[in-house]
């Protein structure tokens, strides 16, 4: 009877939970040493944030319809080796939230305590880097960056840099993130459901890295700039740096919460004011994917 009233128990605890007991915590590198080690190895980043974690679970996100393929090659990169080229990153939630603030702690506890299984599963060949490498300001609790933005910026000095961005995206422009880099250009891809034309987003960005004219891909693309990242590491040093414009432009605002940027998409909330585009940022277009 004991037997049968454990397994009655067992079969009531969340998956997430089970998982967890089987399965290690994967080591995770703060925002800081993320960037050092960036710096220091001239790597490619891979991001995963709760995004990609439900699109390998089966659950569609807000700008990314559920797609099998997509699935089956962000598993294939969560369970792939780390390698000096190529810095995967999940989030830094695991063993402490104290860098967060309040607001943002709590909504990371309740998340945690529904995924962190799934994370355990997933993630087994670290040390990894910190997702939130690009939102290193509003979430934060320390709102003294100006040291990490400095040493942020280090990443893309002197490089010529090729952008592949979804229309709205707009990193860099009408603010200074990208003004110590050498040279800019851009490949504009679809705001939403990217990864329906991955093909051609591939082929399109092998084809300007084949050229010899960019030291540097950095890619704002959501659960698509995972897979392009992986796909180009071994050609170029790609960084997967979704969001990082507009946790910038809240830098810049000294933002103590997530708030709408005239001109550019903000996902966690509604768009700003107006859609237009600067002279520079046109004139840095070198290729458009619809």
């Amino acid at each position: 009877m004991k037997i049968i009233h454990k397994l009655k128990y067992v079969a009531t605890l969340p998956i997430s939970f089970i998982l967890s007991k089987k399965y290690a915590t994967p080591t995770v590198l703060s925002d800081r040493e993320t960037v050092q080690y960036i710096l220091q190895k001239g790597c490619s980043v891979i991001r995963f944030g709760d995004g990609e974690l439900n699109l390998m679970k089966g659950i569609g996100i807000k700008f990314q319809k559920f797609d099998g393929t997509l699935r089956r090659r962000l598993q294939e990169i969560a369970m792939s080796n780390q390698t000096e080229r190529a810095l995967i990153c999940i989030p830094n939630i695991f063993a402490t939230l104290d860098a967060f603030t309040k607001e943002s702690g709590d909504w990371w506890k309740k998340y945690v305590r529904c995924t962190r299984g799934y994370w355990y599963k997933m993630f087994r060949n670290g040390p990894y880097g910190d997702t939130n490498v690009t939102r290193f300001y509003v979430e934060n609790k320390d709102k003294d960056r100006d040291e990490y933005v400095k040493q942020l910026k280090e990443i893309w000095r002197e490089k010529r840099v090729l952008i592949v961005e979804g229309a709205k995206s707009r990193l860099g422009m009408g603010n200074d993130l990208f003004s110590n880099t050498a040279d800019i250009k851009r490949l504009i891809c679809p705001s939403a459901d990217a990864f329906k034309v991955y093909p051609q987003i591939l082929e399109e960005t092998k084809q300007k890295i084949g050229t010899g004219h960019y030291d540097l891909m950095i890619c704002a693309l959501g659960p698509t700039a995972t897979v392009l990242c992986y796909d180009t590491a071994s050609e170029i040093q790609s960084l997967d740096l979704g969001h990082v414009d507009i946790e910038y432009e809240w830098y810049l605002r000294k933002a103590q919460s997530k708030q709408a940027i005239c001109n550019k998409s903000v996902t966690e909330v509604e768009d700003g004011c107006g859609d237009d585009v600067d002279y520079t940022y046109r004139e840095q277009i070198i290729g458009v994917i619809k």
